[in-house]
C-alpha cells in the first residue's frame, strides 16, 4: 500500500476521522498543488482553502456520511498559488488500527475540462455562423441526398418558412433536381476529387418554380455525407442573358 500510495500519478490524501485533519499525501498531491509535505500534514482542507467551492465540500461530505465513499465527484481545487484546478475525487472509509480514515484519489481534469470548454465554445460559434449566415448551409445523406441539416438561407431557397419547417418535411434533395443527372454528376467530381466548386444546377422550390443554384461542397466519406453552401443565382443569370440579348 506504501508503494502504490507514494508511487501512484494520480493525487492521493489520507485523513483522520472525524476531525479530518490530513495524516498522509503522495508526491503527486504536493507537485500538483504546489505544498511542501510539512504545510500540509495536520491542517484540514478548510484551513488549507483547499475547496472555494463551501456548497461543493459539503455535498461530498454528505455523500460520504451517507454512504461511506464517493466516486467520480468533481470538485474545484486551489492550488498552494491559488491556481484553480478541475478534480475528479473518489475515496472511501477505511479502517486501521481501530482508527477511521478517509482515503481519496482526485484525477486532474483541469486540462480536459479546458479543452472541453475551447470545443464547446468553437462548436457554438461554428452553430451562430451556420444558423446565421445569408448563404446557405447544408449537410446530405451521401447516399439517399436526404438532406440531414440545413440553415434558414436554404429554407428560403427551398420555399420554406424557416430551417424547422424544412426539417421536419421529407426534403430529399434528389428529388428537386430538375436535371435527374445533375446530383450524379457532382457525387461523382466529389468522389474523385473529395470537393465541388462553384456547381450550377437548376432547382425545385416548394412552389414548384425553378431557380438555378449554385453549390460548392466536400465529401465526407468517414461520416457518410455531403457537406457544402449555395447560392441563388436566378437574378445573376437572368440579369447577363438580358444584358447578352440587350447587345446581339
Amino acid at each position: 500500500f506504501e508503494r502504490l500510495f507514494r508511487n501512484n500519478p494520480a493525487p492521493m490524501a489520507l485523513s483522520s476521522l472525524p476531525d479530518r485533519r490530513l495524516v498522509d499525501v503522495n508526491d503527486a498531491f504536493l507537485k500538483t498543488l504546489g505544498y511542501a509535505r510539512a504545510e500540509v500534514l495536520g491542517k484540514t482542507a478548510v484551513e488549507l482553502g483547499l475547496f472555494p467551492d463551501a456548497q461543493e465540500q459539503k455535498a461530498a461530505g454528505d455523500r460520504l456520511a451517507a454512504e461511506g465513499r464517493i466516486a467520480d465527484f468533481e470538485l474545484k481545487v486551489r492550488a498552494k498559488d491559488g491556481t484553480p484546478r478541475d478534480g475528479l475525487f473518489s475515496g472511501e472509509v477505511v479502517t486501521s488500527q481501530e482508527r477511521q480514515f478517509f482515503l481519496t484519489v482526485m484525477i486532474d481534469i483541469t486540462e480536459r475540462k479546458r479543452d472541453a470548454e475551447k470545443l464547446r465554445l468553437a462548436e457554438e460559434t461554428y452553430r451562430n455562423i451556420f444558423l446565421n449566415a445569408k448563404i446557405g448551409m447544408f449537410r446530405t445523406d451521401l447516399k439517399t441526398g436526404l438532406l440531414l441539416d440545413a440553415n434558414d438561407a436554404v429554407a428560403r431557397f427551398a420555399g420554406y418558412r424557416d430551417r424547422e419547417e424544412l426539417l421536419a418535411a421529407p426534403f430529399n434533395i434528389v428529388e428537386r433536381d430538375v436535371n435527374p443527372g445533375d446530383r450524379e454528376k457532382m457525387v461523382d467530381i466529389l468522389r474523385t476529387n473529395g470537393a465541388l466548386n462553384d456547381f450550377e444546377a437548376p432547382f425545385l422550390r416548394n412552389d414548384g418554380s425553378t431557380i438555378l443554384m449554385r453549390f460548392s461542397a466536400r465529401l465526407l466519406p468517414d461520416k457518410g455525407w455531403i457537406e457544402g453552401v449555395s447560392v441563388d443565382v436566378t437574378k445573376e443569370r437572368q440579369a447577363e442573358m438580358a444584358l447578352r440579348q440587350e447587345r446581339e
